[in-house]
């Protein structure tokens, strides 16, 4: 059973990826560091990343998040 603050986390979680995916795909302008390493390893198996790289990654990534103007939210919460 989960508990309530892993439903709203998980809301989060899913409008902040639903948004990155947005901003990634529509926004060539943005994300550049996470773009420019998914080109480079786009042939190769993929693997976790290592420490440093996903911090670098989340920090662009929020930094994008935090600077929206509208987040945009396709949950189906009929």
């Amino acid at each position: 059973m989960k508990l309530y603050h892993e439903h709203v986390f998980n809301e989060i979680a899913k409008i902040i990826i639903d948004n990155l995916e947005i901003i990634y795909w529509y926004n060539r302008d943005t994300l550049n560091n996470i773009r420019d390493y998914c080109i480079k390893h786009d042939h190769k198996r993929y693997k976790p990343l290592d420490y440093s790289t996903l911090i670098k990654f989340v920090h662009e990534a929020l930094n994008e998040i935090i600077n929206c103007n509208y987040l945009y939210d396709f949950r189906d919460i009929e």
